[in-house]
């Protein structure tokens, strides 16, 4: 019997489950499989337990709808931050805004595939997925840099190598 198969027994006759009569683990929340004795009808391990009761409608947790809503301004699932932390957000985009501006500008013809661009930015500025497409939105939308589809390259512009944020 191997060390998991040892702890799982240990644990399951802790918690008061038995094994089936062929050795065979009973499923979770089975009843225990010993026999009523004949003079009180009730099992010895279910009359060794305390009666749990049921749940009362009022301890039941509220519906999720009833939770408050976050501020619309902030993301989902996240609570808007105060204006300081905002205020390091902000800098931190637009630092990693011009480093990437800059990477992009010292690269062969100004142009770098979008792959590279994204690991890039990963392992500098630790900005990836849905914040390196905010960052490439921003960009492209601020007219900085131009992105081809179908090759995949994204080139900066002369208004890219002249930004300043």
């Amino acid at each position: 019997m191997g060390l998991r198969s040892r702890l799982k027994e240990s644990l399951k006759s802790a918690l008061g489950r038995g094994t089936t009569p062929t050795g065979a683990t009973a499923p979770a929340g089975a009843m225990p499989t010993t026999a009523a004795t004949p003079s009180t009808g009730v099992s010895p391990s279910a009359a060794s337990r305390p009666a749990t009761p049921p749940l009362a409608a009022a301890s039941r947790p509220a519906p999720a709808s009833a939770a408050p809503e976050a501020p619309a301004s902030a993301p989902p699932g996240k609570a808007a931050a105060d204006p300081e932390q905002q205020e390091k957000i902000e800098k931190h985009r637009r630092k990693t805004k011009a480093g990437m501006l800059k990477w992009l500008s010292e690269q062969e013809g100004g142009a770098a595939h979008m792959g590279v661009m994204h690991d890039h930015c990963e392992k500098r500025f630790f900005v990836a997925h849905r914040a390196f497409s905010n960052l490439m939105e921003d960009l492209t939308e601020g007219g900085l840099v131009t992105y081809d589809a179908e090759s995949g390259m994204v080139t900066v512009t002369a208004a890219g190598r002249a930004w300043r944020g």
